[in-house]
């Protein structure tokens, strides 16, 4: 009865559109998979929209979301945000979902953002999330997240001051939302109008992914140029030494 419950509050959110979104979790997926293998990094990139999937589906839940859901949907998307999340992810050693949380918040939503208001402007219906997450349904991913991922994120929470303590509970909610969502077949977009509007306005969307993975790349990289120690000691003046940066993310290239 939960499953179903849990499965109308979603459709009740696809049949909500907003002017310009971002990407729909299974485009991030899609997005992600041209970067890394990395189930991982696969994680960090669709649970940055974690709040805002709780505020929707709040009556079905264990337990209720905070109030502040939107404080921490907005910020869970900020440089400043990821920053703290980046440094404790070094710290607990899981660095890809730091890793995926930049693509998503900082590579592939701004893409997104511009592309949809594009469209709108020309007269599309709705923004390109729920329409491009149409072409790209039926990805699979294990959302149990590990203790160490929990701590990460937890510890970025607490230190940027957001005020909300992810229970055992809430962690619950936040991969059975994910689940079922991920779960939901070609039907639920086609009855819900997002197919149609996806084949007349978004059939382009193949170029804004790959826009998407190139600036997450980039994004990557420059947060491994910034965060990463360098070599505790430099080659000697004269010979080529070895790199100092530890990124090496490029498509299909990511740190594994």
């Amino acid at each position: 009865m939960r499953r179903i419950a849990v499965i109308m509050a979603i459709i009740a959110v696809l049949c909500t559109t907003t002017p310009v979104a971002a990407w729909g979790s299974n485009t991030h997926l899609e997005i992600d998979r041209s970067i890394s293998d990395s189930e991982l990094f696969q994680q960090g990139s669709i649970f940055p929209d974690m709040a805002l999937g709780l505020h929707y589906a709040e009556r079905h839940l264990w337990e209720a979301p905070p109030d502040n859901w939107q404080e921490i949907h907005t910020d869970f998307h900020s440089s400043e945000f990821a920053d703290s999340l980046w440094v404790s992810c070094k710290e607990h050693d899981v660095i890809e979902f730091a890793e995926g949380w930049v693509c998503h918040t900082l590579g592939s939503d701004p893409i997104e953002s511009a592309y949809s208001r594009d469209k709108i402007n020309q007269g599309a219906p709705m923004s390109a999330d729920y329409p491009v997450d149409w072409y790209y349904h039926g990805h699979d991913l294990d959302t149990h997240v590990s203790q160490d991922v929990r701590l990460a994120l937890q510890q970025a929470i607490d230190q940027t001051d957001l005020g909300w303590t992810l229970s055992d509970d809430a962690w619950d909610d936040v991969r059975y939302v994910y689940q079922v969502y991920l779960d939901m077949g070609s039907s639920w977009y086609i009855a819900n109008g997002y197919a149609g509007v996806a084949e007349e306005w978004y059939s382009d969307n193949a170029e804004y992914l790959a826009m998407s993975v190139a600036q997450s790349v980039e994004a990557i990289s420059e947060y491994h140029s910034r965060f990463d120690e360098p070599e505790s000691e430099p080659a000697p003046r004269g010979r080529r030494g070895s790199s100092t940066r530890g990124g090496g993310v490029g498509p299909r290239a990511a740190r594994k």
